[in-house]
């Protein structure tokens, strides 16, 4: 049985406009056509037609040669003619066309670090070593550096210190070189230093959240979101969409194109960079490239449907962006196509 739907939407791999055609015998073949899907595959970056086999993507690329994938020619009958039906040119060939802040709880508690505190550090410290972590890079602890590094010094000297821990705020151009990922949170890329944080950190406070050293230097890097308090869920911090508008503008969501930008504006992020950061790149740091995060032949079919195309909406206008549907291992999981 084939079950023919008929919708418009946005795929990102997850990004497209889809129509979907399930078949339902067997390993089931899911194919959607008439798309516009952003890969993240540098090879082949769009594309118009996705088809699934079972939880496997098994062909991607053009609407018509989809359709043959999935075995529909021009031999195959309409499930309902003039309703349900493969659009077709003028030899009778299907066209393609189808119908139908974690730290801000806690920052306080190490304005002063007692020696339990010290403690808590060790213990931590000793969790990432037995999960195999060597070495840690410290990228700043937001105005309480001295006393942060001063406990460590301590801990090191007295032999405490289970890893090896590293501090440095100009250290962009040795990620690639020590093959190291950086992760960055787009949310926070709006934040406009007040006086409050120049206080703490001085100049720093007019140059925070810099990805553009290390993404101009090759290195990989990922995006992802970072709250612990119902504040930030009420404020959408996790929406990965808010987090690519913001990251794209430097600008926080609510102020629109006239809100204040968070200096340098060089540091503004490409769409594309922010999607590679949330998918492909993603996958790598879990390992799973090879199988997850772009929309290839013979990965995992995990697939998000969007409302709109990231690529053609207003730059302020991304934070407006709705899963539509959610498919994972070739499964629809979530919404409706």
């Amino acid at each position: 049985m084939i079950k023919m739907i008929k919708k418009q939407f946005i795929c990102l791999g997850i990004l497209g406009t889809f129509c979907a055609v399930n078949s339902v015998a067997g390993d089931a073949v899911t194919v959607f056509t008439n798309g516009t899907v952003y890969t993240s595959n540098a090879q082949a970056p769009w594309a118009s037609s996705v088809v699934v086999k079972g939880d496997k993507i098994v062909f991607v690329g053009n609407d018509s040669s989809a359709l043959e994938v999935a075995g529909i020619d021009r031999d195959t009958q309409d499930i309902v003619p003039g309703f349900a039906f493969y659009q077709r040119d003028e030899s009778g060939e299907p066209s393609g066309w189808i119908t139908e802040s974690a730290a801000s709880l806690f920052v306080n508690k190490f304005v002063s670090i007692t020696p339990a505190v010290e403690d808590q550090i060790v213990d931590f410290l000793t969790y990432l070593r037995n999960l195999g972590v060597t070495t840690l890079l410290d990228a700043g602890n937001f105005g309480l550096d001295d006393e942060t590094y001063a406990a460590l010094s301590r801990l090191d000297k007295a032999g405490r210190l289970p890893l090896r821990y590293h501090a440095a705020f100009t250290f962009f151009y040795r990620f690639k070189d020590l093959g190291v990922i950086a992760s960055f949170t787009p949310y926070w890329h709006g934040n406009v230093g007040d006086h409050n944080v120049q206080a703490a950190i001085g100049d720093r406070a007019w140059s925070q959240m810099r990805a553009q050293p290390m993404i101009a230097d090759d290195a990989v890097f990922t995006f992802s979101s970072d709250i612990t308090t119902t504040h930030g869920w009420r404020d959408e911090a996790a929406n990965p969409y808010h987090g690519m508008q913001i990251g794209h503008n430097r600008q926080p969501v609510e102020g629109g194109p006239d809100g204040r930008y968070a200096r340098p504006r060089s540091e503004r992020i490409r769409l594309d960079t922010l999607i590679d950061g949330y998918t492909i790149n993603g996958a790598y740091q879990l390992g799973r490239s090879h199988e997850l995060g772009s929309i290839e032949v013979g990965k995992q079919a995990d697939l998000v449907v969007l409302n709109q195309n990231l690529f053609d909406v207003n730059r302020y206008d991304i934070h407006k962006t709705k899963p539509v549907a959610v498919i994972m291992d070739g499964e629809l999981v979530h919404g409706e196509l």
